[in-house]
């Protein structure tokens, strides 16, 4: 099948093409503070991509101590933008006290986005054993 949208006067698509649009994909994401991985004991993401756009969410819950930097996520399939650009929304929830953080995913490189709050700017706060964070997040690719 030629890429969605790509279509030309004549072309057939079978049920196998229209079937393929959308699919969800499986994928796990990496979570880093300060330049040091985040280990993860539930790593549920996922990303659909139809042609230059790609939609993703991911349930993530940390299992070891961070420490007090941005909190990077890794994206599916790299981004196409060259600025920071708001992606969608971003929570993390702090096991330790009960209490859940609210804020936006923005673009970080090519391959991660970062969580940003407000008034302070970007999320900043250590993860620890249990935190878990979440995004909804829709970009285009490179």
């Amino acid at each position: 099948m030629t890429a969605l949208g790509d279509f030309s006067a004549g072309d057939v698509l079978t049920a196998a093409d229209l079937n393929a649009i959308g699919i969800w994909t499986s994928y796990n994401a990496t979570v880093s503070q300060g330049g040091s991985s985040v280990s993860l004991s539930t790593n549920a993401g996922y990303y659909i991509q139809i042609n230059e756009l790609v939609i993703a969410r991911f349930f993530l819950s940390a299992n070891a101590t961070g420490s007090a930097n941005d909190l990077i996520v890794s994206l599916p399939v790299n981004t196409g933008s060259n600025s920071s650009v708001m992606m969608g929304p971003a929570s993390v929830f702090d096991a330790s006290v009960g209490s859940q953080t609210i804020g936006t995913w923005f673009r970080n490189s090519a391959s991660t986005i970062d969580m940003s709050v407000e008034p302070s700017g970007r999320y900043d706060t250590a993860l620890g054993n249990g935190d878990i964070i979440r995004g909804v997040i829709m970009y285009e690719v490179a």
